[in-house]
């Protein structure tokens, strides 16, 4: 992600990284640009996936969840 919202993304009109040349490839031909967009997308894509993976690791999610809530024995069947 960081790679592609180089060659993507906004560049301050002082930034030394204007003169690197992967950069200006990224920013000017056509196969650098996708290929930033391609970056940009597929770790945005990784990025939600894995905060959707560490929200099942920190919570328990659906059935799971309400056999928690039933745990204690003394009361009999729960709802």
């Amino acid at each position: 992600m960081v790679f592609g919202s180089l060659g993507v993304g906004w560049l301050a009109p002082v930034s030394e990284l204007r003169r690197v040349p992967i950069f200006i490839w990224m920013r000017t031909e056509a196969v650098g640009v996708a290929l930033a967009i391609v970056l940009v997308a597929v770790g945005g894509m990784l990025l939600v996936r894995s905060w959707l993976r560490l929200g099942q690791r920190v919570r328990v999610w659906g059935r799971r969840r309400e056999r928690q809530r039933c745990r204690p024995p003394q009361h009999g069947a729960c709802r």
